[in-house]
């Protein structure tokens, strides 16, 4: 059975949805279940990579690339920004999906 869809919503301005907040969960998650990757860092500068990461590999997920391809950019450039290869992007991205699809 099909079904029929109703509405759509476009959380454009983050009103309904507030990313950053639930971002900045998933990485005090994160830090806590991968410690040794974030050894030494403070979390706000783990918060501003996270954050710049996420600004350039959306601007290239809303050009089309597949979300797997771009969490896996995401990741990378994460890593390379905190100077920390202690961990492969591989890890980090599917230690975030985990956390945000319990």
């Amino acid at each position: 059975m099909k079904t029929k869809i109703k509405a759509v919503l476009f959380d454009l301005d983050e009103t309904l949805f507030d990313r950053k907040l639930a971002q900045k969960a998933v990485l005090v998650l994160m830090m806590k279940q991968l410690p040794e990757m974030f050894e030494g860092l403070k979390p706000e500068r783990v918060l501003e990579a996270f954050l710049e990461s996420d600004l350039v590999t959306t601007e290239v997920l809303n050009l089309g690339v597949p979300s797997d391809s771009m969490r896996n950019s995401r990741s990378k450039l994460f890593l390379q920004l905190l100077g920390s290869m202690k961990t492969t992007q591989a890890r980090s991205t599917k230690m975030y999906v985990k956390i945000i699809r319990p």
